[in-house]
């Protein structure tokens, strides 16, 4: 998730290293006016400081999208449900293995960044990555190892398509284990593994040298390839989100079964900016497309690269919106293949007021489908100081998206994130 500045954890640090706590409960399925939970005193000068970097910039911008009655017609919302509280980073499992029957979201639990997963429901929980008899009963290989931290953050999941096997990103050996660095969500100094949910066994795919950092990375729908961002220079808050190049590689299995990486070629076309990989789709004839998004500065702008698995045609690049006053983010495509989900919104202070869009893969036909920063479209259904979305994540039969909601608090953005199910009354994806 690209933030205004590095921040993805649930505390939020103050002057002088202090770690503060901001957590609001959502009291409906949805959305209405968060309630509090204690917390500790905060005190002026932090409320002063809280609110400098809010920039209380007052209304919100309105940042309304044309929407064509075809797509309104089959992605009209018919409910909005939490699947978990203090969650974040919904997956779909598309096998059903019998080592976790019920296995069907792959998420992460915010309070102690592990893997847990739960069914479409939000029932049958269970942790994957907890230590001991509370996950698989095989521990992280880097945790407990007498090194600090002893229990390393994880994050960012995405299961392979044929095989009982979640790709995830975690901190590695050179973590300092700081909320608004190496949180999986901001991805410094962490590297990409896997978890064979019925071994209990954990590969690592990527050795990321001292000070370098990737996050949220795509997949293609059949699992061969996996891009991800290496990210070599950190951004300065308010005003950029540093530096990356996106590496593609092609997944591949040992004999015993165990996935590896092989690095193809990176890429970054746009030169040194900004990128973060969001979903790749193929047209069956061996050429690609990946859809990311990218910019130097706190306003993203999605693009899509295109290339031959067997390197037949010339890569190209193409800008499919310019919206410099607007972020758009985690576009993931449907399974139709036809229709894809992004987040856009305008920037509040550290974070955005962004709500969730559905359209065409070329951008010719938006539909709207949520409003978390507009009371006067859905009373019902926005959020008291606005919100925005992260790691989408479709069904199989295009009637449903989850995805993680961040709800801002009054003087701090990120308090608190919760898994919505949002269920439409036609096969919106389909």
């Amino acid at each position: 998730m690209a933030l205004a500045v590095t921040a993805g954890a649930r505390g939020h640090v103050l002057p002088g290293g202090r770690l503060v706590n901001i957590v609001v409960r959502i009291d409906a399925a949805h959305g209405t006016s968060p309630t509090p939970r204690p917390t500790p005193a905060l005190g002026w000068p932090v409320i002063a400081f809280a609110l400098t970097l809010l920039g209380c910039s007052g209304g919100r911008p309105d940042y309304r999208t044309p929407q064509t009655p075809a797509s309104a017609d089959i992605c009209a919302v018919e409910r909005d449900t939490v699947l978990a509280r203090h969650a974040v980073g919904p997956r779909w499992i598309e096998w059903t293995s019998a080592c976790l029957p019920d296995a069907r979201i792959v998420y992460v639990d915010q309070e102690t960044w592990n893997l847990w997963v739960m069914d479409e429901k939000g029932g049958n929980r269970q942790c994957l990555t907890c230590p001991g008899d509370n996950g698989l009963g095989v521990d992280f290989p880097l945790d407990r190892d007498g090194r600090s931290p002893e229990i390393h953050w994880k994050g960012a999941p995405e299961p392979l398509p044929d095989r009982p096997i979640i790709l995830f990103s975690a901190e590695n050996e050179h973590s300092s284990h700081t909320a608004l660095r190496d949180a999986p969500s901001i991805g410094w100094n962490n590297d990409l593994w896997g978890l064979n949910l019925c071994s209990g066994r954990y590969t690592r795919l990527t050795r990321l040298g001292e000070d370098e950092g990737l996050q949220h990375a795509a997949m293609s729908e059949d699992g061969e390839w996996f891009v991800y961002p290496l990210r070599y220079e950190t951004g300065a808050a308010l005003r950029n989100f540093g530096k990356a190049r996106m590496v593609f590689a092609q997944m591949k299995f040992d004999a015993d079964g165990r996935p590896r990486f092989e690095e193809r070629f990176s890429a970054a076309p746009l030169g040194e900016v900004y990128y973060e990989p969001n979903d790749i789709h193929s047209d069956g004839s061996g050429r690609r497309s990946l859809y990311y998004v990218a910019g130097d500065g706190t306003m993203l702008d999605p693009y899509r690269y295109d290339w031959c698995d067997d390197a037949a045609c010339e890569p190209s690049n193409t800008r499919l919106q310019a919206t410099p006053d607007l972020h758009e983010e985690f576009t993931m495509i449907a399974p139709s293949g036809e229709q894809m989900a992004w987040m856009r919104g305008p920037q509040s202070g550290l974070g955005y007021h962004a709500d969730l869009f559905v359209s065409t893969l070329d951008f010719r036909e938006v539909r709207r489908v949520t409003s978390y920063n507009d009371c006067s479209r859905w009373p019902e259904r926005c959020l008291a100081w606005g919100g925005q979305l992260s790691a989408l994540s479709w069904s199989p039969d295009g009637s449903t998206l989850y995805f993680g909601l961040w709800e801002h608090g009054r003087l701090l953005p990120f308090d608190d994130v919760h898994i919505h199910a949002l269920h439409f009354s036609g096969p919106c994806g389909r």
